[in-house]
C-alpha cells in the first residue's frame, strides 16, 4: 500500500463516518425515509468520484448508483439487545485489511422474523456489525 492509498482509504473512512453521521441526524430531523434517500446518494457519490472507490477508474464515468432497495418502513425495527452471545469474537479474514475482529455485544429479536447477533467493530474507528440473510442468500442473484 502507498502513502496516497492509505491516505485515499483513510478519508474515504471519514467521508462514511461523516454520511452515517448526517444520516441519522435526518432521520431524527426529518425522516428515517429522507435518511435513506441520503444515504444512497452519499454512497453513490463516493463510489463515482473518491480516489478509494472499488470502481475502477473505467467503470466510474458510466457508473448509475449501487443496487439498493428502496425504502419500506416495513423493514424498520426498534429492537433491545439482549446478552444472548456477548463476549463471543469472531474474526473475519479481509482481501486488504488482513483480519477483522468483531464483538459479540448481544443478539436482537425482530418479532416474527428472528434473531440477530448484534457485533461491535473493533477495528479502525469501530462501528456496529448487524448481518443478516434472507430466502436468496447465497443464491444466484441474491442477497
Amino acid at each position: 500500500m502507498t502513502a496516497s492509498s492509505a491516505l485515499a482509504t483513510a478519508d474515504w473512512r471519514r467521508r462514511v463516518f461523516g454520511l452515517y453521521d448526517d444520516v441519522r441526524e435526518r432521520a431524527v430531523s426529518e425522516s428515517p425515509e429522507a435518511s435513506h434517500a441520503l444515504w444512497r446518494r452519499g454512497r453513490d457519490e463516493l463510489f463515482r468520484r473518491h480516489p478509494a472507490s472499488a470502481l475502477n477508474e473505467d467503470a466510474k464515468p458510466t457508473f448509475g448508483g449501487l443496487a439498493v432497495a428502496p425504502y419500506d418502513p416495513a423493514f424498520r425495527f426498534e429492537a433491545l439487545v439482549d446478552a444472548e452471545g456477548a463476549g463471543e469474537v469472531m474474526e473475519v479474514p479481509t482481501g486488504t485489511d488482513g483480519v477483522v475482529r468483531f464483538e459479540r455485544l448481544g443478539s436482537l429479536t425482530l418479532q416474527g422474523l428472528g434473531t440477530l447477533a448484534l457485533w461491535r467493530l473493533s477495528s479502525y474507528g469501530g462501528g456496529l456489525f448487524l448481518p443478516l440473510h434472507d430466502g436468496t442468500a447465497g443464491a444466484t442473484d441474491g442477497s
